[in-house]
């Protein structure tokens, strides 16, 4: 079934698994399962077209299918009592369109509080091509001393999450907890994340500390990805956050459902956007001159 839909070095899209996912020593024999899609049932080259146009591509270009690869989905042919393959494609396409709608109705919030107009963020993120990822991350054993790796054999093998911001900052994992994920802010403007009641997330908060998220059945965590951290000027802080391994979710799985809310491919984020509210915080048309555009295509972590 997994092999089915496996990624690949075209398609990032589908089922894949990784281990490795922390700096420095791997202390537990871990590995993660994923499952990750866009949007579906539109062209994805017409959501991408003003982008497209930017980098002056035309319709026959083969780079335009390049960045727009489909889902790929378990085969119905795989469907049994143990593995529903239409109900699994049902269930996640109804997830995406309902952690759309969410985003839509936070994002109104965020124009309220930054004194937008009230359309300012919404028509930047007009296409709706996000993206969902589930996660498995699996009961795991301890290595025994004797057999732990060297740190930069670690790093070697080390394998990010693409939906990771990556940057040259200190990292904020110099301590003793084992890591399953590295500390990280998300490449989205929000990120919407669903749990079971199995623990391990934790959050840094503006002092420095982790602090652990602890799950509740039927909420969502809300996190600010940089997107809109630099769109705001630094004004709404990325949500830094990673998970550690627990006594809980050693014996146990934890699964998770992340919404990555991307703006529209041709958003420019190179630059804040004009915060009313805030006025200090407004760009500084002198510094602009000399910044290059980044559209968000530029960055996209899936394509």
């Amino acid at each position: 079934v997994k092999s089915s839909c496996a990624t690949s070095s075209e398609n990032p899209k589908g089922y894949y698994s990784y281990k490795g996912v922390a700096f420095g020593e791997e202390k537990i024999d871990d590995r993660i399962e994923a499952f990750l899609l866009g949007r579906e049932g539109v062209s994805l080259e017409s959501l991408r077209e003003e982008y497209f146009k930017l980098l002056d591509l035309p319709p026959s270009d083969p780079m335009r299918k390049t960045f727009c690869r489909p889902n790929q989905w378990p085969s119905v042919h795989f469907t049994n009592d143990d593995f529903p393959a239409k109900m699994f494609r049902e269930v996640l396409l109804a997830s995406y369109d309902g952690c759309a709608n969410t985003a839509e109705m936070i994002l109104k919030g965020f124009e309220h509080v930054l004194g937008l107009k009230s359309g300012d963020l919404l028509h930047l993120h007009s296409c709706h091509d996000s993206a969902l990822e589930g996660k498995h991350y699996g009961p795991f054993t301890e290595i025994p001393l004797k057999d732990l790796r060297p740190k930069r054999a670690q790093e070697r093998d080390y394998l990010p999450n693409v939906s990771m911001e990556q940057d040259n900052e200190t990292s904020d994992d110099d301590d003793d907890k084992i890591l399953r994920v590295k500390a990280h802010k998300d490449l989205s403007s929000i990120s919407l994340l669903a749990t079971n009641d199995v623990d391990g997330l934790e959050i840094l908060t503006r002092e420095g500390k982790w602090l652990e998220a602890t799950p509740h059945e039927g909420e969502v965590l809300v996190n600010v990805g940089s997107v809109l951290e630099k769109w705001s000027n630094g004004y709404l802080r990325a949500a830094k956050h990673r998970v550690i391994a627990t006594p809980n979710n050693q014996a146990r799985s934890r699964y998770s459902l992340v919404y990555f809310c991307f703006p529209n491919w041709d958003a420019l984020i190179s630059t804040p956007l004009e915060v009313k509210s805030v006025p200090d915080l407004r760009p500084d048309p002198n510094q602009q001159s000399k910044i290059q555009p980044v559209y968000f295509g530029d960055v996209n972590p899936f394509i």
